[in-house]
């Protein structure tokens, strides 16, 4: 009779594989190996940035991937910007709260100039906010 660890709750013979420890004591097979970066292509982020739509929302959303994909910011960066930390007129992004809590300045990319795609959300949110405060 086998052991009641190989047995499952159905009642089947479970693989020796499923049960911890199995790999105790050997290597991964990975180990020591190291995979390149796989960062999208720029047909894949236009593509991206065509499904977000015209709206305010999908401008915003439109400045965010320009800002992530050209400035090269990791999400909890780009979360942490306000809009004191844009400058439009130079294309540049003020990171305060970096990685390891270092501050940086993340210049302008030769491709997409995401002050371009920051100017037009602005916009848009302030008509919202105009007519939200003066409408009430």
């Amino acid at each position: 009779m086998p052991d009641a660890a190989l047995i499952d709750a159905v009642g089947r013979r479970r693989s020796t594989v499923t049960l911890p420890g199995y790999l105790a004591g050997r290597a991964p097979h990975n180990k020591g190996m190291s995979y390149p970066a796989d960062p999208p292509r720029v047909e894949e982020i236009i593509a991206v940035m065509r499904q977000a739509g015209e709206d305010r929302h999908g401008l915003r959303i439109r400045a965010v991937i320009a800002v992530l994909w050209r400035g090269g910011l990791r999400i909890s960066e780009s979360l942490a910007l306000s809009e004191t930390d844009v400058d439009p007129v130079r294309g540049s992004v003020l990171i305060r709260h970096g990685k390891g809590g270092l501050c940086r300045m993340q210049h302008r990319s030769p491709y997409v100039a995401p002050g371009t795609m920051l100017r037009s959300w602005p916009d848009g949110r302030r008509v919202t906010r105009l007519w939200s405060v003066g409408g009430t």
